[in-house]
């Protein structure tokens, strides 16, 4: 007997159809409800001009089968004890004082809980990742290459390519605000890259023609010597140093050493310490702006320093710009023996990043100074920023654990204060991420209440974390690249000239106290020397007191004020001053 399928009234067809549809929604709810959001851009509405600002342009969906490097930042353990180990280390009189751990000791104290490595790991072989590696010696960091497709399903978004309108390099990233992880998974994460943070960009500017920065003052090695006080003798022990200097460099920045060889010559400075490049070899090609300006000036004032070139670009095969400044961080948290002090000449905005984001770079910012390692960043370019919605704070200069580094202009070598100026590019102002340190609160009260013309207190956080935290001269500085020389300006001038004047006080308290480690953390001790400058007018700072930094193009950010303000923090380095301080440490 031959059996029919039943025939279908249109009730019943409706009937089905429903519950097909419940049964889709059902489907669907389930899997949005198994997930959880792990990172959002602060200010979504703001996230694609912001791309295009950085000179990235969407191109196309990514290939499916794309190789693309995944990171996991695991959540660490113990990250309250690491801020009061670090806060005694770094605290000027607290017993404690200089007593750096071993990275093997940070790595333990931060070490996520085996569960959440498991969790991790488990999760990102489900979704096809054959390998997964610790990128860093205790884990908190896990790498694993997927294709561009099982990447999409691991943080629930469509990977896009984006190509960058200057050096062509193309990336791969997720072009929503914000992406999810399962729930089972998402309380053992504070982020997974690469998927809404872009690479930072370098703050350098130049050449000048025209214009009041045009007018100003070329910035050469005797002329920026002579105004922050160094002699003929303020030098490094040359290829015998201890003390190692670093230039973290990125986006295919690389240096030329004939470059190098022809500025010295030019000035008749010799032969550089030791130059490494990490790792080595690299290609130093396209010779970069950037690079040049950073390998030039940290050797000019941190004479006869050994010196490291650290190029992070990223770990995937077809794209090498895959978040280098994470791959940075986990290069360094998995190095024993990194430089004692890193010049950072690149920045971004801090809506540019996620609040997730930038507090776990605070913590590896911490374990670095918690190691005697000095970061110091470029406070930024742009002023006091510019946003309809208010003032733009620069990450990672933000952020409490580095030291900020402004830009001033003008001054007299020789005398003290040299009467320099803001330079008013220069960043600065206050966190909207990071909340004020204590070591900041007298300064910062003294600068509110100094009568300074404020700006509106609508357009930042008072608050936060305010920033730079010192400063150096910032426009026209002559630096050779790709055998032109040129006037570059910006705050990633002022960054490596400052870096290489700590790395001479660093090797002078060395000699002093035979102490072989860094100064690690700066900022309490730089603080404390401030007020005491304050207080007694020894002069370890060249205050600056005259100047405005920009609000979109205008000067209506902050003034510069007698002590701390939030445009060249202290203000620029008397080194004759500092070294006395520095040996008494």
């Amino acid at each position: 007997r031959e059996l029919r399928p039943p025939v279908l009234t249109p009730a019943m067809s409706a009937v089905r159809s429903l519950l097909l549809l419940l049964a889709i929604a059902a489907s669907s709810y389930a899997s949005t409800a198994s997930r959880v959001e792990v990172e959002r851009i602060r200010d979504p509405s703001s996230h694609e001009p912001r791309i295009a600002r950085k000179g990235w342009k969407a191109v196309g969906p990514t290939l499916p089968s794309k190789q693309i490097h995944v990171v996991v930042a695991v959540k660490q353990r113990n990250t309250e004890e690491l801020k009061e180990r670090l806060d005694a280390i770094a605290t000027p009189g607290s017993p404690m004082y200089g007593e750096f751990l071993s990275n093997a000791d940070v790595n333990q104290l931060v070490a996520p809980a085996p569960g959440s490595i498991g969790a991790v790991k488990e999760w990102l072989m489900e979704h096809g990742a054959a390998d997964v590696e610790p990128l860093t010696p205790n884990g908190d960091f896990l790498g694993a290459l997927m294709t561009a497709e099982q990447a999409s399903k691991l943080v629930g978004g469509a990977y896009v390519d984006f190509k960058h309108t200057g050096t062509g390099a193309v990336i791969s990233r997720l072009e929503a605000p914000a992406y999810s992880v399962h729930s089972s998974v998402a309380p053992h994460i504070d982020f997974v890259s690469p998927t809404i943070t872009f690479p930072m960009k370098g703050g350098s500017r130049g050449p000048y023609k025209d214009g009041a920065e045009g007018r100003s003052l070329t910035i050469t090695p005797e002329i920026l010597r002579g105004m922050y006080n160094l002699t003929d003798d303020d030098v490094g022990r040359g290829d015998d140093s201890v003390i190692v200097q670093g230039v973290a460099s990125f986006l295919e920045q690389y240096y030329a050493p004939s470059d190098l060889v022809a500025f010295r010559a030019k000035y008749r400075l010799g032969d550089a310490a030791t130059l490494t490049d990490v790792p080595d070899p690299q290609l130093h090609t396209p010779v970069g702006v950037e690079a040049s300006l950073d390998v030039q000036w940290i050797t000019t004032m941190g004479d006869q320093v050994n010196t490291e070139h650290w190029y992070t670009s990223g770990r995937a095969p077809d794209s090498g710009e895959d978040e280098p400044f994470v791959a940075w961080l986990t290069d360094v948290a998995a190095d024993d023996t990194p430089p004692h002090l890193f010049s950072i000449s690149y920045g971004d905005e801090e809506d540019g990043v996620t609040d997730d984001y930038a507090l776990r770079c605070q913590t590896e910012f911490m374990k670095a100074g918690a190691r005697g390692i000095t970061l110091l960043a470029a406070s930024g370019d742009g002023g006091v920023g510019c946003s309809s919605m208010g003032f733009v704070p620069t990450f990672p200069a933000s952020c409490p654990y580095v030291t900020a580094v402004g830009a001033t202009t003008g001054g007299t070598g020789g005398e003290s204060p040299t009467g320099e100026s803001v330079a008013d590019l220069s960043g600065g102002g206050f966190s909207a991420i990071f909340t004020r340190p204590s070591y900041q609160d007298d300064a910062v009260s003294a600068y509110m209440a100094s009568g300074a013309k404020l700006p509106s207190s609508r357009n930042y956080n008072s608050k936060g974390a305010g920033f730079p935290d010192i400063a150096a001269q910032g426009l026209r500085y002559d630096t050779c690249t790709d055998a032109f020389f040129y006037p570059i300006s910006g705050t990633s001038a002022a960054c490596p000239a400052a870096t290489g004047i700590m790395s001479i006080l660093a090797q002078a308290r060395m000699d002093a106290t035979g102490n072989s480690t860094g100064l690690g953390w700066l900022n309490p001790t730089l603080y404390s020397l401030g007020a005491d400058d304050v207080a007694s007018g020894d002069m370890a700072f060249n205050d600056v007191t005259d100047g405005t930094n920009t609000y979109c193009g205008a000067d209506d950010g902050f003034p510069a004020a007698a002590g701390w303000d939030p445009v060249t923090g202290w203000g620029t380095l008397n080194f004759g001053k500092l070294k006395g301080l520095f040996e008494t440490l």
